[in-house]
């Protein structure tokens, strides 16, 4: 017997079963530390749907290298990650670029990485503390606790993914980009090709870029 737990979603104006993966994702997590249901139910549902019912990885194309074949499933991404800890995804709009970035974060806990998700529409100007700071409130809660525990990770158990990272104003990048990669042991770019591209091309010299 499954027992099915249902919230409302004023948006859609339905009730929607309320994710799973957040229990399973505790279950295999060692720290302890798991999204909080409120978070896990809106970012995993696209409309009606749940992720994980209707995601099919994109084929990842490496930009100007024949070192690497095109990846076609989490599992071969994962693989690529050890020995890239710093990889750039560049994607046209509607390419699925933030579901691909969501399938990433879920599948991070079974690979024994603890993931941020930082979408730059949502936190604008801020600064990076503040930023960092306001992005595990919303996804592992208040607990002083937890964020002691994610602190106190080792820099190699910590995965942060970059949405609309072309959104980020051109002076604060490279600070941004030292602090993250500084903090985090995988750095994950997600971002549309643009015409001021080249605010991004110091950051990319001598890394993994695919094309989403």
């Amino acid at each position: 017997c499954v027992l099915e737990d249902y919230t409302w979603s004023d948006e859609d104006e339905i009730f929607l079963t309320k994710n799973k993966l957040a229990s399973e994702i505790y279950e295999i997590n060692n720290e302890g530390l798991k999204p909080i249901n409120d978070f896990t139910t809106k970012f995993y549902s696209l409309g009606n749907n749940r992720l994980k019912d209707i995601f099919v990885f994109p084929d990842l194309d490496k930009i100007d290298s024949k070192e690497i074949n095109s990846i076609k499933s989490t599992d071969e991404f994962f693989e690529v990650l050890k020995e890239n800890n710093i990889i750039y995804i560049e994607g046209d709009a509607n390419s699925g670029k933030t579901s691909l970035c969501k399938e990433l974060y879920i599948k991070s806990f079974s690979h024994k990485k603890v993931p941020l998700y930082i979408n730059i529409e949502d936190v604008g100007s801020k600064k990076y503390d503040r930023i960092l700071k306001e992005v595990f409130l919303s996804q592992y809660g208040y607990e002083a606790a937890d964020r002691e525990k994610f602190d106190q990770l080792s820099k190699q158990e910590k995965i942060v993914i970059v949405d609309n990272f072309e959104k980020l104003q051109q002076d604060k990048v490279n600070d941004f980009c030292v602090n993250l990669e500084s903090e985090f042991g995988t750095v994950i770019y997600v971002y549309k090709p643009i015409e001021k591209a080249s605010i991004l091309e110091d950051t990319k010299k001598n890394l993994a870029t695919f094309n989403c």
